[in-house]
């Protein structure tokens, strides 16, 4: 990461901290890491997936509505923002990573909502490429209208 970038995440980081969007992100990032890695047989998912409606609310993929979602409406908000629609979590992914990743698009925000973000060396540019970006031991990618986070 240039030095730009680490000095935008380092204040992104401040800032989300002082916006009540961080609430959600750090319970449901407890809640990804405690609760949601395993199937109701006790055995862990392969990847958690996880569909968002541009009216801020969520669900699994399998229709299966789970209360605990509903309650993270600035997050889900928050990624529509940029036209995602999926999210997909690989689950072995700890709490830390899921809110430094979440993080991470604080940080490029305003590039991300751009049809096209402004250099294709920007962060944004990157998460929409191909290689996407590796950050906190994950690998962060936005392809169409879903987030990939894989560990």
């Amino acid at each position: 990461m240039t030095g730009v970038n680490s000095f935008r995440l380092a204040m992104a980081g401040l800032l989300i901290r002082a916006n009540p969007l961080w609430n959600d992100i750090k319970t449901f990032s407890g809640w990804f890491e405690n609760e949601c890695r395993l199937t109701d047989s006790g055995e862990y998912q392969e990847a958690i997936r996880i569909e968002i409606s541009c009216e801020g609310f969520a669900r699994m993929p399998d229709g299966k509505e789970l209360t605990p979602l509903q309650n993270w409406r600035r997050l889900w908000t928050f990624l529509s923002d940029f036209g995602l629609r999926h999210v997909e979590f690989d689950s072995r992914l700890e709490s830390k990573q899921v809110s430094d990743v979440l993080t991470l698009l604080f940080a490029c925000r305003r590039d991300l909502r751009q049809a096209k973000p402004p250099s294709n060396d920007s962060l944004a540019s990157r998460l929409r490429g191909d290689g996407g970006v590796t950050f906190a031991c994950a690998l962060t990618r936005i392809h169409d209208d879903t987030l990939s986070v894989s560990y």
